[in-house]
């Protein structure tokens, strides 16, 4: 187990705005405003993404992409309040096999995931 509970690799999106010195990491301040869970992966059937902010009226945008590039869908896209849990779901039916990436826009923030679809 490590530091922040892992007993195996974790994943942290962080906004750091604060000092470093020397080899001695100090953090005066992390703003981790958009929390993103997606589950199962890998899926096949349908996949749930999981978001919410800790800003006030939040735009997201959620689009689905092959992995070769061309937009399958887009998943959400509207204005989000602070601290409720929002839902999108991704329907495997008409999917082929692969890695597909959905990309999240909000404000200045754009993050890029991957997740597989087994048949």
């Amino acid at each position: 187990t490590n530091s922040i509970g892992c007993t195996s690799i974790c994943e942290i999106d962080v906004e750091f705005l604060g000092n470093i010195r020397s080899n001695n990491i100090q953090v005066s301040q992390i703003k981790s405003p958009l929390y993103m869970k997606s589950y199962p992966n890998p899926f096949y059937a349908d996949a749930t993404i999981e978001f919410k902010t800790n800003e006030h009226n939040t735009n997201v945008l959620i689009e689905l992409y092959a992995l070769d590039g061309p937009k399958i869908s887009t998943l959400f896209d509207g204005k989000i309040e602070k601290d409720e849990l929002y839902k999108t779901i991704i329907h495997g039916e008409n999917l082929k096999a692969g890695v597909y990436v959905y990309k999240v826009t909000t404000g200045d923030q754009l993050i890029y995931n991957k997740i597989v679809f087994i048949k």
